[in-house]
């Protein structure tokens, strides 16, 4: 090899080096892997799922934590990032974007092993179930998967194109495919984009035909929390009605009811038995008008139809609290928010619902009335979403049925009882 051959492949070879090094060292100088356990950069600032995943596993072996929240999105907008106290107790956030049961059995465990907090609050909602996505590149990457090596997880963040859209829409570069999927010219922009996009999801809402693997999974985390000394509180956190209106429509109304009869019989079975608080119900929050036309003006309990507000938080917090200290309670709750979690109640609620539903058909007749346009606009836009969800209601045994028009149902019935 003559001298100017080697001096090009000496330049090849050292650029090649320093490219890599530029793309290695700010993964590496924030460690979101945990082998060199420093961190350089807060791992909460990275916008990308898997780094939420790390930020959620830092949370969890925080040791200024005296209880942790897991969950999925809702808790994050329920109670935000930050450590925060209550009546002197450090409460940490370490709930996750998307998260599944698969994720909660990881954190249980990591929880239990590195962690100090003595007391978990567990956010259950039937989306965690789903048995398909129970494995994720960004639950594989995270701190909480320990068999991943430090070079698998740059490989993986570094190759993960749902990384690289997340992180080019945190700085406001938006890919067509979000752009086609979840936004709207139109200034519906909380409510009605987000319940859009929920029906859209077709790849959330394929292959959603079990969710008894998910269930095994919560019961083997209440286990390893309980081997592990710790009490477990559990929630299901608040969604309005129309999110209620979103499973009907795209065929998991039936396997909605079937999820929260399990849910309450794991529970109520596990040694010891695990106090819960319902607060997916037609309470008054739940059926408080959402204001689809516009962004001003926001409903105080809700960012969308999923995501409840942190004053919602407080409320949730304020009402499992009363359960607890009786003889703090002060507060006039909806005899619906947040009733105590029971084999018994579940049935009571599932025997109602239809009941509940069109008494807040009733009562908010344009809601009802704007949430049927918004599918007629959506199925204008995919047509074969109609004959999608049809199939989808019959194999999980909903049967299927139109949206009843709100015109011809008879005058509310009187106001809820307060208790």
């Amino acid at each position: 090899m003559s001298d100017p051959d080697r001096a090009f492949v000496r330049t090849f070879l050292a650029t090649a080096f320093a490219a890599i090094a530029l793309w290695a060292a700010p993964i590496v100088a924030t460690d979101a892997y945990g082998t060199f356990r420093a961190m350089g950069v807060p791992t909460s600032d990275w916008p990308t799922r898997a780094w939420t995943r790390v930020a959620a596993a830092e949370r969890l072996i925080d040791p200024r934590c005296d209880v942790v929240l897991l969950g999925t999105s809702q808790v994050v907008f329920l109670y935000g990032v930050e450590p925060f106290e209550v009546n002197g107790l450090t409460f940490c956030n370490a709930a996750m974007g998307g998260g599944t049961m698969a994720e909660m059995e990881a954190a249980a465990r990591l929880l239990v092993r590195e962690g100090r907090a003595k007391r978990v609050l567990l956010f259950l909602d039937l989306l965690m179930f789903h048995d398909g996505r129970g494995y994720r590149e960004d639950f594989a990457v995270s701190r909480m998967q320990r068999s991943r090596s430090t070079l698998t997880y740059l490989a993986w963040n570094a190759t993960s194109w749902g990384a690289f859209v997340e992180t080019a829409h945190a700085y406001g570069f938006e890919s067509p495919l979000w752009a086609r999927d979840h936004l709207d010219p139109a200034p519906h922009v909380a409510v009605h984009v987000s319940t859009k996009g929920f029906l859209h999801r077709q790849d959330l809402l394929r292959s959603f035909d079990t969710i008894d693997d998910s269930l095994d999974a919560l019961r083997r985390t209440l286990r390893i929390l309980s081997r592990g000394q710790r009490e477990v509180l559990v929630a299901l956190p608040p969604i309005h009605a129309i999110h209620h209106e979103n499973y009907r429509t795209t065929g998991l109304w039936t396997l909605y009811g079937r999820w929260k009869r399990e849910v309450a019989g794991v529970l109520a079975q596990a040694d010891p038995p695990v106090r819960a608080w319902d607060f997916q119900r037609y309470h008054d929050p739940a059926t408080s008008p959402l204001p689809f036309d516009r962004f001003a003006d926001l409903n105080p309990w809700w960012f969308d139809a999923v995501h409840p507000s942190q004053a919602m938080g407080k409320a949730v917090l304020s009402r499992i609290g009363d359960d607890l200290y009786p003889r703090r309670a002060s507060t006039p709750w909806d005899r619906d928010f947040g009733v105590p979690l029971t084999p018994a109640s579940a049935e009571a609620d599932l025997a109602r619902r239809e009941h509940d539903r069109t008494r807040w058909m009733v009562e908010q007749p344009t809601q009802i009335a704007v949430y049927r346009q918004l599918v007629a606009t959506v199925l204008q836009e995919r047509p074969e979403l109609a004959e999608e969800w049809d199939r989808h209601a019959q194999a999980l045994g909903q049967t299927a049925e139109p949206i009843a028009p709100a015109s011809h149902l008879s005058q509310p019935p009187p106001p809820r009882r307060r208790r």
